[in-house]
Parts: structure tokens; sequence; C-alpha cells
């Protein structure tokens, strides 16, 4: 049964990052992907070695909180080297 639900959750954050994938890339912001590809994996790194517990559910709230404030540095940068 657990292994199931690990299925699940898999096909679904897959299926969610495919979609963001491919709309980021059709609107030609491809800074923007590897910002959010590369970091997601560095920041739930980060809060594990904070946190120590993998069932924690503060490991991607933290993830998502600083893949946010990625994001937002990613624009700024955007916006200031095309004006």
């Amino acid at each position: 049964m657990r292994q199931l639900e690990i299925l699940i959750a898999v096909s679904l954050v897959s299926a969610v990052l495919f979609t963001i994938g491919t709309i980021l890339f059709l609107e030609k912001c491809l800074m923007m992907i590897d910002s959010i590809i590369y970091n997601f994996t560095w920041n739930r790194k980060f809060a594990f070695s904070l946190q120590k517990d993998l069932t924690s559910p503060l490991l991607i709230v933290g993830a998502g909180l600083v893949e946010y404030f990625t994001v937002f540095l990613t624009e700024l940068i955007n916006q200031k080297t095309t004006a």
C-alpha cells in the first residue's frame, strides 16, 4: 500500500512539473526553468539539514518558500536586463 501512495505522489508531482515546464518553455522563460529545477532539490537538502526529519512537512514548505523567492529574484534580474 505504501508503494502505491509513493507512486501516486510521484506521478502527480511529475505531471505538475511537466505542465509548468511546458508553459514556461512556451513563454521562453528558460532561465526560470533552470532556477526551478536546480534549486528545488538543493532547497530540500538544505531544509533537511536543518530539520533532520524526512517525514516533516516543513521540508516541502521550506523548499517552496525559498523557491518562490528564487523565482521572484530571477524575474527581477530578467526585468532589469531587458529594460
